[in-house]
């Protein structure tokens, strides 16, 4: 196991337990209360941080990768991460830019 995988499993592990505790007290909160959202708010927020979290480790790269398909055939300029592209993408073309940003 690498060092980036190891720091990785002890993030994913630390989610995991703040997931735990914070879905807990939702249960609670909704066997209190005798409804059922804050189960649900709790758990798209918990998804909302995970998501957001570990937002670069979805891809071998850390980005998202992009595609930009053009219908009409004129010259895009593409700002990603602060990285600028001007690229010609003919009509109904698809271009991969994962590898270009």
């Amino acid at each position: 196991m690498t060092a980036s995988s190891a720091a990785l499993d002890a993030r994913l592990a630390r989610w995991a337990a703040g997931h735990a505790v914070l879905l807990l007290a939702a249960t609670a909160a909704a066997l209190a209360w005798n409804t059922l959202w804050p189960v649900a708010l709790a758990g798209t927020a918990s998804f909302g941080g995970f998501v957001g979290a570990f937002r670069r480790h979805w891809t071998p790269t850390g980005l998202s990768g992009l595609k930009i398909e053009s219908e009409l055939g004129n010259p895009c300029k593409i700002i990603y991460n602060d990285k600028t592209l001007e690229e010609d993408i003919e009509k109904g073309e698809t271009r991969n830019l994962h590898k270009v940003l």
